[in-house]
């Protein structure tokens, strides 16, 4: 039964794309978000949100529909963070996640960003791909005022993880 769940899974990722979201992808990444969110491992994001933002994620697509998503939140020139990231659940584990933030992590180089950073429940995913944790105090005061406007207060069993861009 879990050869078979796991041949099924790589079958589907024969046929991933990662590319930019379209406003079609809005509800599919809503439902993957939300899924999230009511087990208080994200923030939630309203729809309506979503279709306003979505040139600001990168969708994994599977043939199936989106199968995974991330997005980036610019605060200055400098700083960015990586919001949002998700993957099916039978389908973690496969290097979704790390591809998904792979592209970002080149994106916000391109962009000339020297420091991206996340609140995550699994530091050690970020870890693997070189991220440190950091104090929350290293984070400019501005950008806590404005993520506490939007709900995302930093919550108990949450770690900031940072990596600086070369």
């Amino acid at each position: 039964m879990l050869s078979a769940k796991l041949d099924e899974a790589r079958e589907r990722l024969k046929n991933l794309q990662l590319r930019q979201s379209e406003p079609a992808d809005a509800p599919q990444i809503y439902r993957l978000l939300k899924r999230y969110a009511e087990a208080d491992l994200l923030v939630a994001v309203p729809l309506m949100a979503l279709y306003d933002n979505f040139s600001r994620f990168v969708v994994a697509h599977d043939g199936h529909g989106v199968c995974g998503c991330v997005s980036m939140q610019l605060y200055s020139r400098q700083l960015g963070e990586i919001k949002s990231l998700a993957v099916l659940e039978e389908l973690q584990g496969l290097g979704i996640g790390k591809e998904l933030v792979m592209v970002l992590l080149q994106e916000a180089r391109q962009l000339g960003l020297t420091e991206l950073f996340a609140v995550t429940g699994v530091p050690g995913f970020f870890a693997g791909l070189g991220f440190k944790p950091v104090a929350a105090s290293k984070i400019p005061a501005p950008v806590w005022q404005y993520r506490q406007k939007w709900g995302g207060d930093i919550k108990k069993g949450r770690a900031v993880v940072a990596t600086v861009l070369r």
